[in-house]
């Protein structure tokens, strides 16, 4: 899925979540340099534990 036409986070099952990571961590590698690529994992990280505590407490 492209970025324009991907569901949101929020709706992905475990399987798309990944996918969409493995697609943005290969993305990332190209085009930055190692300490921007972990910020991105961390902030990644960040965002799936919010949503998975929403999906959890909703």
């Amino acid at each position: 899925m492209s970025g324009g036409d991907r569901k949101p986070i929020a709706d992905m099952s475990r399987y798309e979540l990944l996918e969409f990571l493995e697609e943005r961590i290969k993305a990332c590698c190209e085009t930055t340099t190692p300490p921007e690529v972990l910020r991105e994992l961390k902030e990644l990280k960040r965002r799936i534990v919010d949503l998975e505590r929403r999906r959890t407490l909703g």
